[in-house]
């Protein structure tokens, strides 16, 4: 016996095969003996007899028992101080067991998964360690709990059975008081026995009774099927003992050894062999075959997920949601089938001693109308509409009692209370507002809810005669079909006059400019933020108020302008938040004239992006206007004094005589044109009012003027600009150039030039084929707006250029998003321009020291390097300087 042992030691993987083999071998030649009245032709015959539905039932009925199994993990991770939800650590156990089951190993392979899972869950290896022995050893418990249960039935067939239940019940004392024991070298004080304590073992153990109860009731099913007169205790005892006898045996999943035991326990009660192994393999397909497909879909999609984006928890939220309304949409027809469908005789039979056939009637006629609800929510569930959620689980769950009811159909119950499981665990996901009317939603919903049923219906029709019995009741189908027309049309008008809830614009109000210039005043701001008093646009603040995006409502569009303002370390989140609010009100989100650095961010939204222009941006440092390198600036300047006109700047408060003299301008200008809006400045006095103005005048008249862009960090920016159509040439160049030389001594440090819209986009060779569109309308539309002559005038001012682009969410939505910008633009909101006058008591400052109370100031945790557009302004001088300044020599 010592050489036995000692060249097992040596020899482990040998001793192992040899093992296996050995098993094999036996298991071979009871087999043979066993199975040897086993009929192909009559398992064929029996299958055939068995409705598919009814096949289809058993197995969904075995996936939800094998549920039970996952019951340790919640007890398990709680005892041992890991925190998770118990969807999670039931589904940890889930996939542990479905494993083990079918690899075998006395365990091992399902607590190597299931450690893997806690410690990515979090949990130290110990710990992890700690978690799987504990399971293993209670996991046994509940069998032989169960094993001695039943030895009272067993003793009928065969008195010599008491020894098996009554030996393995021994492992009770063992469990519970284990951890105890310490005799000699005997130590069980740091087993798996000593790992909880009384009360977490109690928990334990009737998880483990759950689990093999739930597992040998499900076995006695699959037995019924083929043999009805099986009786349930004699069953869990052959389970029991089979399970055991698998598990001594080693071989993965028992395989053999198990079946071979129920048949031979079985067979000694008369039973046939042909439909004991026939029910055998149902529950092996049940209950340890799909299991396990569903697990090793569910690890390799772990494994895949990050390849095809799943990684992401909007991607995954997505997927869950397209199983969801396929699940609801499938619910709602097999309820529409099985309420035009005949009932099995023999449950009608069972069911008419306990329900009168009223009941039965009202059931059938519930379930079709649930099945036609169905149907038409489904669609709501793919929007993930918030009170569409309440109502498709209420009806799911209504439906399978009415299943049950109407004709004992358990396996539609099953279905129905699997796809409200599924619908209950995704809940959050459901925050969205009702769908909005339209012809094209109305249709499809009027379609779904027409033509499903109808065809349902239609096809029902004509097997009429190939059936035996079309419907239980032959005079019912017109009530049926009475109430089928009234709840679509009831349902009809419910999609015709329920409007969703949508975001529609409106002005700001005193809080909302007093919130906004707070954040200023805190946060800074860059190039977009002033635009904000223009009256036409919302402000979106993050949650935890560290950045502010601009934005607008129009149609189905939020979109918002230009980059986010505050503290960049948080934008990411902000604009996460931002689509989640768009979501809720089932509005695209668009980002108008973004730069390049937040791509990423929105890339990693699910944004797709067009360039749509560059800005030009003058460092000033570079900027001379001495020697030949600053030849052109010195003639753009001496040419206003050859003109008769020189530059001012002018700080408010302004008199009514200076604003009437720049609205005589800007009418000119403007001429039979309106005024736009929302990116670009307007004339109004309460706008001005906010910021110096520069204008080129004579001794007679404004020729042109120029307002000033405030709350910049380190750019200075031309917000409004307007010549006369008759002002003297040289205008322009004066001002801007005045306003480059004023912006280097106010100590600025960049100086925007604005924008070349539609500039040097789709160019290349390879640029996509949005891009080429936006190139050709850059090439025809020069034309009519002169493009090309607006970035080459900007070109001499030697500028550095930086992308500007248009986010939204996919190619389907770019033309309505277009459309939305194209109109905010050209037909802004009719709404006030917010001056500071009118804001005056509620943020309590005077007109002087609200330009220079650090809206403009540098922030210490703001980085100002050379934007990307990030931000304009270096302080708050140039606004305080303001006033005239001389004009120098060439």
């Amino acid at each position: 016996m010592k050489r036995i042992a000692d060249f097992v030691k040596e020899h482990k993987r040998a001793a192992t095969w040899i093992f296996y083999i050995l098993m094999a071998v036996g298991v071979f030649f009871v087999a043979r003996n066993e199975l040897k009245n086993v009929s192909g032709p009559q398992m064929r015959e029996l299958l055939a007899a068995i409705e598919p539905r009814k096949l289809f039932g058993i197995a969904l009925l075995g996936v939800l028992a094998f549920t039970a199994t996952g019951v340790y993990d919640i007890f398990a991770s709680r005892h041992f101080g890991i925190s998770l939800p118990a969807p999670t650590a039931l589904k940890i156990g889930w996939i542990a067991q479905a494993f083990n089951n079918f690899a075998g190993l006395g365990g091992l392979t399902g607590g190597t998964i299931r450690a893997r899972y806690y410690t990515k869950a979090g949990a130290d290896k110990s710990t992890s360690l700690k978690i799987t022995l504990a399971v293993w050893a209670s996991n046994l418990i509940g069998l032989f709990v169960m094993l001695l249960t039943t030895l009272p039935f067993a003793l009928r067939y065969d008195k010599g059975l008491w020894i098996v239940p009554l030996a393995m019940s021994l492992y009770v004392p063992l469990y519970f008081f284990g951890g105890k024991v310490k005799w000699g070298k005997i130590d069980l004080t740091r087993s798996p026995f000593a790992l909880q304590n009384y009360r977490q073992k109690l928990e334990m153990t009737a998880a483990s009774l759950l689990d093999w109860l739930v597992a040998g009731v499900y076995f006695w099913f699959c037995v019924r099927l083929f043999i009805p007169e099986a009786n349930l205790w004699m069953s869990l005892f052959v389970y029991s003992t089979a399970t055991l006898v698998g598990l001594v045996s080693f071989i993965p999943g028992g395989l053999g050894t198990f079946d071979l035991t129920c048949i031979a326990l079985f067979s000694a009660m008369d039973y046939e062999t042909t439909r004991l192994f026939l029910s055998i393999v149902v529950y092996r397909v049940s209950y340890y075959i799909i299991p396990w497909l569903i697990a090793t879909l569910y690890a390799v999609g772990e494994l895949l997920a990050p390849k095809f984006g799943l990684s992401d928890r909007r991607k995954r939220e997505d997927f869950s949601i397209s199983i969801l309304w396929i699940g609801t949409l499938v619910s709602g027809v097999t309820l529409i089938l099985s309420a035009i469908t005949p009932a099995i005789y023999e449950r009608i039979e069972i069911l008419r001693e306990f329900t009168p056939r009223g009941a039965r009637l009202a059931s059938s006629i519930t379930s079709l109308l649930i099945g036609i609800m169905l149907v038409v929510l489904a669609r709501g569930i793919r929007a993930r509409v918030a009170r569409i959620y309440g109502i498709a689980l209420g009806l799911l769950v209504v439906g399978a009692a009415a299943s049950l009811l109407k004709g004992f159909d358990f396996e539609e119950a099953i279905l129905l209370l699997f796809v409200a499981w599924l619908l209950f665990l995704a809940r959050d996901s459901f925050s969205r507002q009702p769908l909005r009317l339209t012809w094209r939603s109305f249709a499809a919903s009027f379609i779904a809810v027409v033509g499903i049923p109808m065809g349902i219906f239609l096809w029902r029709l004509y097997h009429d005669e190939k059936i035996p019995h079309p419907f239980p009741h032959r005079g019912e189908p017109p009530r049926h079909f009475a109430f089928y027309g009234a709840i679509v049309i009831l349902i009809s008008l419910g999609l015709l006059f329920s409007r969703g809830r949508t975001m529609d614009f409106r002005p700001p109000g005193p809080a909302d400019v007093a919130r906004f210039e707070a954040f200023l005043a805190e946060h800074g701001g860059n190039e977009y933020s002033h635009l904000f008093f223009l009256g036409d646009k919302h402000v979106f603040y993050s949650s935890d108020g560290k950045v502010a995006l601009l934005y607008r409502p129009h149609r189905n569009n939020l979109v918002i302008l230009g980059d986010p303002i505050g503290e960049e370390s948080a934008f990411e989140e902000a604009i996460d938040e931002f689509v989640t609010m768009a979501a809720s009100y089932r509005m695209n989100v668009a980002i108008y004239e973004i730069s390049a650095k937040y791509l990423a961010t929105c890339a990693d939204q699910g944004f797709t992006f067009v360039k749509i222009g560059e800005d030009a941006m003058l460092r000033l440092a570079n900027y001379s206007n001495v020697g030949n390198k600053g030849k052109i600036f010195r003639r753009m300047r001496n040419r206003m004094g050859e003109k008769g006109t020189h530059f001012e700047m002018v700080a408010p408060p302004f008199t009514e005589k200076f604003l009437a003299e720049i609205r005589d301008v800007s009418d000119a200008w403007i001429g039979d044109r309106e005024e736009m809006g929302f990116s670009l400045g307007r004339f109004d006095p309460e706008y001005l009012s906010r910021a110096p103005v520069a204008v080129v005048r004579n001794d007679e008249r404004v020729e042109g003027f120029a307002s000033i862009m405030p709350a910049s960090p380190n750019v200075a920016s031309v917000d409004l600009m307007r010549i006369r159509p008759d002002a003297p040439g040289g205008t322009m160049d004066g001002i801007f150039v005045s306003l480059i030389e004023w912006a280097r001594e106010n100590g600025y440090e960049f100086y925007n030039l604005g924008m070349a819209p539609l500039s040097n986009t789709g160019n290349k060779k390879y640029s996509n084929s949005k891009q080429k569109i936006v190139r050709y309308i850059y090439d025809f539309g020069n034309r009519a707006y002169n493009f090309k002559g607006l970035r080459s005038y900007k070109e001499k001012f030697r500028p550095e250029w930086t992308s500007r682009y248009l986010v939204y969410r996919s190619g389907r939505v770019l033309v309505s998003t277009l459309l939305s910008v194209l109109e905010i633009i050209h037909r802004p909101a009719k709404s006030e321009a917010i001056g500071v006058r009118q804001v005056l008591s509620d943020i309590h400052v005077t007109q002087a020291n609200l330009l220079s109370s650090g809206l403009g100031a540098r922030k210490p945790h703001m980085n100002y390097k050379r934007p990307d557009f990030e931000g304009p302004r270096t302080s708050g001088r140039a606004a305080r300087k303001g006033g005239k300044r001389e004009q120098g020599d060439g």
